[in-house]
């Protein structure tokens, strides 16, 4: 057998066997994720009424945020668990407490997601423009959108139920902020500064570009939450990956049984 025909189809083997079990291990994750938040689901009663079932939502994903924020609070969070958030913060924070308001809102996004929600992460911002909170927002059919602060427990409502949107928030921030629950921090986070759903900053010289692919699939970049829409994706990733790494090794096994027919 020719040496590069063997090393061409041992190539093609050895990657799709490669991504088939990256995917394997992403879709484990998944799985045990969609079972944690499938228990956080289980404690709330909904009903079907969006503002009521967001309610409920809210309270039931407290019960795990509020003691897991005064937990990390406390103690702090070791940073040996940095490689467990990258694989997957929603584990990070139930497993081991990580108190980050981006992890409660990874997992508050999820919860409400499967419940049948719009989400979009939001990022407050304070005076100098910068992030230093991170909330999120819910839509489902003429409800919202509605900011939720899970690590808080708390869902942004009026008096007659009207869910406050992270606009409306900047606005009616000086009446909204002495009606919030007293015993936590929630009312130190200020909206009056604006919020936005992308740090397209951080991308430094790649932003132009980014945005101009983007701007091809999204009106309205400056509402765009990127990184709900690569949570999205990386749930169908598992399946694409799947695909890619059976075709890889269906042609590496062809390649090498037409090599060997030669």
């Amino acid at each position: 057998m020719n040496i590069k025909n063997y090393a061409f189809c041992s190539v093609f083997f050895l990657v799709g066997v490669g991504v088939f079990l990256n995917a394997f291990r992403i879709q484990s994750t998944h799985q045990i994720e969609d079972e944690l938040v499938d228990f956080i689901i289980a404690q709330s009663q909904l009903n079907g009424d969006a503002m009521k079932d967001a309610e409920e939502l809210t309270r039931a994903i407290s019960l795990f945020t509020e003691p897991r924020r005064a937990f990390s609070d406390s103690t702090g969070f070791d940073t040996k668990f940095q490689q467990t958030i990258a694989r997957s913060p929603i584990i990070t924070f139930i497993a081991y407490g990580g108190g980050a308001c981006g992890f409660s809102s990874e997992v508050g996004a999820r919860v409400f997601e499967k419940s049948g929600y719009e989400t979009r992460f939001v990022q407050v911002q304070n005076q100098r423009g910068q992030t230093y909170h991170v909330v999120f927002d819910v839509r489902k059919d003429d409800f919202g959108p509605c900011v939720v602060d899970p690590i808080f427990g708390h869902i942004f409502l009026d008096e007659h139920g009207h869910g406050l949107s992270a606009e409306e928030l900047k606005r009616n921030w000086p009446e909204v902020q002495p009606s919030l629950p007293d015993g936590n921090r929630l009312s130190e986070y200020s909206y009056e500064y604006g919020v936005q759903f992308t740090n397209w900053s951080r991308f430094g010289s790649l932003e132009a570009p980014i945005k101009a692919l983007l701007s091809v699939f999204v009106a309205d970049l400056e509402s765009f939450s990127l990184r709900s829409w690569y949570n999205r994706f990386m749930r169908v990733f598992p399946g694409l990956s799947f695909t890619l790494s059976l075709a890889l090794i269906w042609l590496g096994s062809k390649t090498w049984t037409k090599t060997r027919k030669a």
